[in-house]
C-alpha cells in the first residue's frame, strides 16, 4: 500500500493526477479530513481543497505502485 501526501495545486495537476489513476489497476483515494473520494474522479478532487494538502492511498500490484511511486514526484509540495 503507497501512502504520501500530494497537492493538486492547478487544475492542470488535477487533470494530470486523474489520469494517472486512470493507468494503473486497484484503487487510488484521496482523503482531506473526513473527506474521501477516487483518484480518478476529476470531480471529487475539485469538491477538495487543493490549496491544502491531500492524502494519498494506494492499493496497486507492485508493478503498478513502482511506476505510480515514480511519478508522484510531479504532485509534491509546490
Amino acid at each position: 500500500m503507497l501512502q504520501a501526501d500530494i497537492f493538486l495545486s492547478t487544475p492542470s495537476k488535477a487533470h494530470d493526477f486523474a489520469h494517472l489513476c486512470d493507468r494503473v489497476e486497484g484503487t487510488v483515494e484521496l482523503t482531506q479530513g473526513a473527506v474521501c473520494v477516487d483518484g480518478r474522479s476529476i470531480i471529487g478532487i475539485f469538491s477538495l481543497d487543493r490549496a491544502r494538502a491531500i492524502h494519498l492511498c494506494a492499493a496497486l500490484s507492485p508493478q503498478d505502485e513502482a511506476f505510480f511511486a515514480a511519478q508522484l514526484g510531479l504532485f509534491s509540495a509546490p
